[in-house]
């Protein structure tokens, strides 16, 4: 066991005993925080809207949408008409997607929440400063929808251990769930050579692994506003690293299969208590295009969309009369209950709803140091091979462009839990860039 302390503000406020898997050795006091990495560094840009609202509405608890409805909490109900006025003023991100099940409905209902967003976004750093150490601890959330803490953990002994911690930093037992859950990992396996480039394609690393092309975009380089594209960084063959790989679209270093080469990855930032962890705010890295290949600002569209919860293959067929969708614009972020669209090389096109937004993550099983953060998870089915895959809001024959997707959790019947690094987290990675529309 190891011992463990938080301190704020110059004062120890909580200590305790942690599991041995991944965490530091040594006790921690008021005088070592110089060694911590503030919390107040980490940026969470799907956030910013809650808290816009939370200082003009300190009893407000979040939103998210059920079923269409927008659902406000609050602990005092009675600020609700302040509330519903400042979250309608300036949109929840995105617009509504155009399936069934994803079209909003325009009503708003009122919950009564035991916890406003301000308590539990504080809760959540306090937490994060923490169990982010541990290799136990797969995720940490600030659930909207059950207005509490969400801890992921691989063992029964985390999810002890967590409690404990939650329960030493003053968390109600109420504001906090803690379940054992799968370990998450990347997905690395529409497959045809097809010209024009867009998003949704496959690409071959030249080990022969297999991912998906990412949004056709525009980015600024020494050379003045390049056109490439997005993909992720564990498609390279250095994760969070500039490497220069070349991609090709089906056959490894065939030179007329080449779509370009990684020109822009970085590596990730010192965080955790002591600065043993790394984090970046995506699992991307940006290709510049091979000479010759055209590119259009779509995403290809396959025939048939399979929708959650069905955890099967969508069609990889390209429809011959609407071979594209067209990208015209892009969210600032997702809520809870959105509905969500990919297209990726292994599962086609797929769809299903958001059901957290910034959660903080270890990027893989094998992974003792990465961790992600202020990620989306969807119950959009995918798997491996579709690392890379646009993601995006259904308006029809256009799409708003949403995020970029990496990995998942694996269940026994596929992996409902899709992990997506949305596209303003890409951007504090990689710098400006925006998606190619017509």
């Amino acid at each position: 066991m190891k011992r463990w302390c938080v301190a704020l503000v110059g004062v120890v406020v909580a200590c305790g005993e942690s599991p041995e898997r991944g965490l530091a050795p040594g006790s921690h006091t008021a005088g070592d925080l110089r060694a911590f990495i503030p919390v107040a560094n980490i940026r969470r840009p799907q956030e910013e809207k809650f808290v816009q609202v939370a200082a003009v509405v300190p009893t407000f608890g979040g939103y998210y949408y059920d079923r269409g409805d927008l659902v406000i909490a609050l602990t005092d109900t009675a600020d609700g008409g302040r509330a519903v006025a400042l979250v309608r003023r300036d949109g929840t991100g995105s617009e509504g997607a155009r399936h069934t099940s994803g079209q909003r409905t325009g009503r708003t209902r009122l919950v009564t929440a035991a916890f406003s967003f301000t308590q539990l976004a504080a809760w959540r750093d306090a937490l994060f400063a923490v169990v982010i150490e541990s290799d136990s601890v797969e995720y940490i959330d600030l659930d909207e929808r059950a207005n509490a803490i969400a801890v992921g953990v691989t063992d029964v002994a985390a999810e002890r251990w967590v409690q404990g911690v939650a329960t030493s930093l003053g968390l109600p037992q109420r504001a906090l769930t803690v379940d054992v859950v799968a370990e998450a990992r990347p997905f690395a396996l529409l497959t045809e050579r097809v010209r024009p480039v867009r998003a949704g394609l496959q690409i071959t690393q030249r080990n022969q692994d297999l991912c998906t092309l990412g949004y056709v975009i525009r980015f600024a380089s020494t050379a003045g506003i390049e056109t490439g594209f997005l993909t992720n960084s564990h498609c390279s063959d250095t994760f969070w690293g500039p490497d220069q790989a070349p991609q090709f679209q089906v056959g490894a270093g065939i030179v007329a299969d080449s779509i370009g080469r990684e020109v822009r990855d970085v590596p990730g930032f010192a965080c955790g208590r002591r600065g043993r962890k790394t984090c970046r705010y995506s699992d991307a890295a940006i290709l510049g295009q091979a000479t010759g290949n055209r590119l259009v600002g779509a995403v290809a569209r396959p025939t048939i969309v399979t929708v959650d919860p069905g955890d099967s293959f969508g069609s990889h067929v390209i429809d011959a009369t609407q071979p594209n969708f067209t990208v015209t614009s892009t969210t600032t972020s997702a809520t809870v209950g959105d509905v969500l669209d990919k297209v990726g090389m292994a599962t086609g096109w797929t769809t299903g709803e958001v059901t957290r937004t910034c959660v903080d993550l270890k990027r893989g099983p094998l992974e003792t140091r990465e961790r992600v953060l202020c990620q989306d998870e969807a119950h959009t089915f995918s798997f491996d091979g579709d690392s890379g895959s646009p993601v995006f809001v259904f308006l029809g024959a256009t799409v708003q462009a949403h995020g970029i997707l990496w990995g998942g959790r694996v269940h026994l019947f596929g992996r409902a839990d899709t992990y997506l690094s949305p596209l303003p987290n890409v951007v504090l990675d990689l710098g400006g860039l925006t998606p190619v529309v017509p």
